[in-house]
This record gives structure tokens, sequence and C-alpha cells, in this order.
């Protein structure tokens, strides 16, 4: 975390403008209905206002989606400050979704 700390301090306020803008705003390809791979979408429950309805878009487009909020966690704060969690999560999604 304190690298990540260090790192934001050096980008300006228009490249993060630009890296949210970037990833919240993109759009699905009309074409990207014919995805079979199974898809996890989590977020954190401090975010859930934002996200949620996200989720069940996403879901709405694919069967394959599997929706998981985690408690007590903001945006990417899970890969960040607990990355044991989030590899440990990672693992048991694939484990769970292998053919």
């Amino acid at each position: 975390m304190v690298q990540f700390n260090k790192m934001i301090k050096t980008i300006t306020w228009k490249t993060a403008k630009n890296v949210f803008y970037g990833v919240d705003t993109y759009t699905l390809p009309n074409c990207s209905s014919d995805v079979t791979t199974n898809i996890a979408y989590w977020y954190g429950s401090l975010e859930e206002k934002e996200r949620k309805a996200a989720g069940e878009r996403l879901k709405q487009l694919f069967s394959n989606v599997t929706i998981k909020s985690f408690d007590g966690y903001n945006h990417a704060q899970m890969c960040l400050a607990k990355p044991e969690v989030y590899v440990a999560n990672v693992k048991k999604f694939i484990a769970a979704n292998k053919d």
C-alpha cells in the first residue's frame, strides 16, 4: 500500500481523470454476446450503490456471470490492501469454474 500511495502522488489530476473516464465509461461492444467464459463481477459493499446495477446489467447480457459483494471493502480496496484475500478468492473462482 505504501508503494501505491507514493505512485498516486506522482500522477496529475488530468491523468487520474483520464483513467477514470477510460475505465468507468467503457461500454461493451455489441459482438460480445458470444462470450462463453465464466465471468466474476466483484465489488465492495462500500461501493454497492455505484456497482450493483452494473453487475445486474452484465448478468442480463451473459448468463455465466457470478456477482459477489465483499463486505467492508471499497473500490479496488481488497486487491490493493489485502492482496492475499483477493488472490485466495481468484483461486477459488478459478477452481470452481474449471471445465
